[in-house]
């Protein structure tokens, strides 16, 4: 009587998790590692498949430090860039590292500094989640678990 109690305590579980609607991370939340918390990831979905965009907001309570890389399994390289005005237009170009001041924000956004991850094994679409890896100077790595948003929900700011 005791297993038939068992078996149909587990199989009230296992109906009850199946039936929850899995929810993505909130790009909102907070990973925090030593002094390094990192919120609003999000990777916009890819026009072209041919490489990623990864935005975030990077506050720094600790000493300075520099953001030198990006990783994800789904990706052969990750790099951080900078958009800047030359002769009227606005220019990408690559930089080895961002700084991160002691008590400051560094901003990963489109039409500002920002991490590309190229080579891409597979194209994520939005509702999926990257796992990227903020890697930074002082060896403090963080892993954050970001969402793709659709390029809509990047422009109205969802």
């Amino acid at each position: 009587m005791r297993t038939l109690a068992s078996i149909v305590t587990l199989m009230a579980i296992v109906t009850a998790l199946t039936a929850c609607e899995r929810v993505g991370p909130n790009p909102n939340a907070s990973i925090v590692v030593a002094s390094i918390s990192i919120t609003d990831a999000r990777i916009p979905e890819s026009p072209t498949g041919e490489r990623l965009a990864v935005y975030a907001e990077i506050e720094n309570s600790g000493r300075d430090d520099t953001l030198i890389a990006l990783r994800a399994d789904i990706a052969e390289a990750g790099s951080l860039h900078l958009m800047e005005m030359s002769e009227g237009m606005m220019t990408m170009r690559p930089t080895l590292s961002l700084d991160l001041p002691a008590g400051k924000t560094l901003s990963l956004r489109t039409g500002g500094a920002h991490g590309m991850l190229e080579g891409l094994s597979e194209i994520p679409e939005a509702g999926a989640v990257v796992e990227v890896t903020f890697v930074f100077e002082s060896g403090t790595e963080v892993l954050v678990p970001v969402p793709v948003v659709s390029l809509s929900d990047l422009v109205n700011g969802a």
